[in-house]
């Protein structure tokens, strides 16, 4: 298989066109091809730019196109994320349904390992019961929010999926995702998005993946302490029990402070820095004029992203993310 770069379609051309640019660039027709990877170029022509994986060895092309391709024409081999229980844990406990801790239980469930989960909030399905009341009314259930309860706060933030990190660990995610019914253009687009409705689904999919090897859900059970033993952990005590395992994953979240105070009392916490945000509005049209010189309802959502460091300063300024057409979730 060879991985073919920097292909150029402008942005009102179909995917036959794209094919039609392969054939040309490899001067053949006889192969198949997935696309690898996709991004918007608006600098000058608005072009979608492509990597594709063609179903072809490097030697079955001629020379002369090896040689006027250039960079731009390689062999691919893939580095797949390879997970092993090295140290032949059996039973763990995670306590926290997020992201972290849901990643967690999926691959330690896979790899045979006896989890139980502990979510202080609900199942996603009454989680968004709660958070319609919440919107409408404006009755708040402290564990059952934007912020706590199946799938974490990512599962109400219109489920983008922008991360700045080249770790082979975030294709394997993707994949994931997709196996449990995301959109295979995550896969490939340079700004990957599932969207709230369907993440419901996947979150709820994920659960039954993990459920299928034996792993146990808590819902609505909250982490009080810990039995402490000379800096080991020999249980976990909640509202409603106690939980002895080979492994304990502690995947919070950002919101539970009241954890965070019963974590201080054993110094299990240390202070970091941390970014102060607020929040800006742009018309969207104004944006898209900005970026794309036009408005056109094939061109996807415009977006940007700005970074500022001052060489005398300690401190920098970043966007962290745009929501093109979101709305404010107090």
């Amino acid at each position: 298989m060879i991985i073919l770069r920097n292909i150029k379609v402008p942005y009102d051309k179909d995917e036959k066109f794209l094919r039609g640019k392969i054939e040309k660039e490899l001067n053949k027709k006889d192969f198949d091809y997935k696309i690898y990877k996709k991004s918007l170029d608006a600098r000058r022509e608005i072009n979608y730019v492509y990597q594709v994986l063609v179903d072809l060895d490097l030697k079955d092309i001629d020379k002369k196109v090896v040689k006027r391709l250039k960079n731009n024409i390689d062999e691919f081999q893939e580095e797949k994320l390879e997970v092993k229980n090295i140290n032949d844990i059996k039973t763990a406990v995670v306590v926290g349904s997020g992201p972290a801790g849901l990643f967690a239980a999926y691959l330690l469930s896979k790899e045979g390992v006896k989890v139980t989960l502990i979510e202080r909030g609900k199942a996603v399905d009454e989680r968004v019961k709660d958070i319609d009341a919440l919107h409408e009314n404006g009755r708040l259930d402290e564990n059952s929010n934007v912020q706590f309860g199946e799938g974490g706060a990512g599962t109400f933030s219109d489920g983008k999926l922008t991360s700045r990190s080249k770790d082979k660990r975030v294709s394997h995610i993707f994949d994931i995702f997709v196996e449990n019914g995301a959109p295979e253009d995550i896969l490939y687009e340079q700004k990957p998005h599932i969207g709230t409705d369907i993440l419901r689904d996947v979150i709820k999919n994920m659960r039954r993946e993990i459920e299928s090897h034996g792993a146990i859900y808590k819902f609505n059970e909250k982490l009080l302490d810990f039995d402490i033993e000379d800096k080991k952990i020999n249980k976990i005590i909640t509202d409603k029990g106690e939980y002895v395992a080979d492994a304990y994953i502690l995947a919070l979240g950002n919101s539970a402070r009241d954890t965070f105070s019963m974590l201080d009392k054993y110094n299990l916490l240390e202070q970091k820095p941390f970014a102060v945000g607020f929040r800006i509005e742009h018309k969207r049209k104004d944006i898209e004029k900005a970026q794309y010189g036009m408005i056109s309802d094939k061109l996807p959502a415009a977006t940007y992203q700005l970074n500022v460091t001052d060489k005398n300063e300690a401190h920098s300024v970043y966007t962290f993310c745009m929501c093109p057409g979101g709305y404010v979730v107090n």
